[in-house]
């Protein structure tokens, strides 16, 4: 008998076992922390994507330009046949005299051309186009610290509406069992039924919050979805540490500002714009200069009629030289182009001092703002002791009679106030220190 419960419980751990595996391993799969989000938004997200294969071509690009300098060769070839020759001696109205010749006729020819000097333009060209390189990795960078940020602040919102569900939920079994107190206290003929229906009312709205709350959560679940390339209404559960644990700045605001002076992607995107468009003024200047090139080819020919006296033979000839342009109206054609690009450079400067202005009131935005959450969260941390024992207090007093419902529903919002408060005030601290990490380059 001992041995069939034994059998039987190990059948039963069995079946609880297989139960519970799928639904663990359906949790590991819809759980992620920070770090796995920002992994599968870099992967998935279109703009990133379009960035990468901007980047692609353009090193293509390069390669081309680079190509291009090597020597252009030619092979040329043609055959045809031509007719007989009419010789018209006593004028085009008479019958002409019919000159019998050779009507094949056959040539082909290897060339080749090698740009010596052209001003360095095409060296220029490849710079130019390095740089672009240079500026589109900047943007890809920029774009993946904003697309970060952008992940990061709706982890952390998700988690504040979870925190607020948490509390909404507990808030709303406490009103329940409150409201069966008030009952009682109601039939025993000890208060009125305005309570009741007051108690009813907070129960009522409280409910209501949470599905505010359960809604908010989904839609955010799905905008995070839709960022890491999931199904948009798959589930999703954050994974995060104690919201209590802080993340402390490293460094003063002026150490922050002068690596986001060094580091910051905007800064180096508008460096790299200026590069590029001095080195457009070059080009331009260069367009006056001189181009030297080598010419070289070998054809042969059939028939010959290149000299007299001409024979019914292949001939081979060839020749090599020098090919010298200088295009001198380029030096009024640029004139004008010259003066409009370095316009043009003085409003990319001005552009890219404008840029760290911003910087710095965004930095010291973002630093301000995480020192006043800090403060906030002990503030929010002060005001729950002091209003959870004013709850208690009230609470006592009221079913002993000796104080309004009012005053106890008044006390409940405001403690269910300040847990709020210090929930936001404890998110609104990783989201300011991420936007300090995104500004100084650094995220």
């Amino acid at each position: 008998m001992k041995q069939n419960n034994f059998l039987y419980l190990i059948v039963f751990l069995l079946i609880i076992g297989q139960k519970a595996l799928p639904q663990s391993i359906t949790d590991d799969k819809n759980t992620f922390d920070l770090d796995r989000i920002w992994e599968l938004t870099q992967e998935n997200h279109k703009k990133i994507k379009a960035i990468q294969l901007n980047e692609k071509a353009q090193q293509e690009n390069i390669k081309n330009t680079k190509a291009s300098q090597l020597p252009t060769i030619n092979l040329q070839g043609s055959y045809s046949r031509l007719s007989d020759m009419p010789l018209y001696e006593y004028g085009f109205l008479n019958k002409p005299t019919t000159v019998r010749i050779n009507s094949t006729n056959y040539s082909s020819m290897l060339a080749t051309d090698v740009i010596l000097y052209n001003g360095l333009s095409k060296n220029r060209e490849i710079k130019i186009q390095e740089v672009a390189l240079a500026s589109i990795h900047s943007l890809l960078q920029l774009s993946l610290a904003e697309v970060k940020l952008e992940s990061t602040k709706l982890f952390y919102t998700l988690i504040r509406h979870t925190h607020y569900k948490d509390l909404v939920e507990k808030e709303i079994k406490q009103d329940n069992k409150q409201l069966a107190e008030i009952n009682s206290l109601y039939k025993n003929g000890t208060i009125l039924k305005s309570d009741v229906l007051r108690s009813e009312v907070t129960l009522s709205n409280h409910q209501m919050l949470l599905t505010e709350i359960e809604n908010n959560i989904l839609i955010i679940q799905q905008q995070l979805n839709l960022l890491m390339g999931r199904d948009e209404l798959a589930p999703l559960t954050p994974l995060y540490k104690d919201l209590k644990e802080e993340i402390n700045l490293e460094s003063s605001y002026e150490s922050y500002l002068e690596k986001a002076l060094q580091n910051a992607y905007e800064l180096q995107i508008a460096d790299n714009d200026i590069q590029r468009s001095e080195l457009d003024l070059k080009q331009l200047q260069a367009k006056i200069l001189p181009k030297v090139s080598l010419f070289a080819d070998y054809s042969f020919n059939y028939p010959q009629s290149k000299a007299y006296p001409y024979a019914d033979a292949l001939y081979g000839m060839g020749q090599i030289g020098l090919k010298l342009n200088i295009p001198i109206s380029n030096l009024y054609h640029t004139k004008h182009q010259k003066i409009s690009q370095q316009s043009f450079i003085s409003k990319q400067k001005v552009e890219r001092e404008q840029k760290v202005d911003q910087l710095k009131n965004e930095l010291r935005a973002s630093y301000i703002k995480y020192t006043e959450t800090l403060q906030r969260i002990s503030v929010a941390e002060k005001n729950i002791k002091q209003t959870k024992e004013t709850l208690r207090i009230i609470r006592n007093s009221y079913f002993n009679q000796q104080s309004l419902l009012t005053d106890l529903l008044d006390a409940e919002t405001q403690l269910l106030q300040a847990q709020f408060d210090l929930t936001t005030a404890e998110i609104n601290a990783k989201i300011e220190y991420y936007q300090i990490q995104k500004v100084i380059g650094n995220l």
